[in-house]
């Protein structure tokens, strides 16, 4: 992706976490031990933490951690698109 101009690819792991490339470098954030209920709109959790945090100009490497643990939120709830906010801190 970062090939093709993007300037900032992020690609979601699942249980791995997320890796993303910012100025050159390959950052990375681990997902939180949990007790997966349901996938569905983890993807969306994380992507609105991410976009979340950049919108407040946290640094990537925060916003790419705080982004994991949101989506990780999402897939241990059983409620599709909700997180607990206590578990994205």
């Amino acid at each position: 992706l970062a090939n093709m101009g993007i300037r900032l690819p992020v690609c979601t792991l699942g249980e791995n976490g997320a890796v993303c490339r910012y100025q050159g470098a390959l950052l990375s954030a681990r997902a939180p031990a949990i007790q997966l209920v349901s996938a569905v709109g983890a993807g969306d959790a994380f992507l609105a933490g991410f976009v979340l945090s950049i919108s407040r100009l946290e640094p990537v490497k925060d916003a790419l951690a705080f982004a994991v643990r949101c989506g990780a939120s999402a897939a241990s709830l059983p409620e599709s698109g909700r997180i607990d906010p206590n578990q994205c801190r």
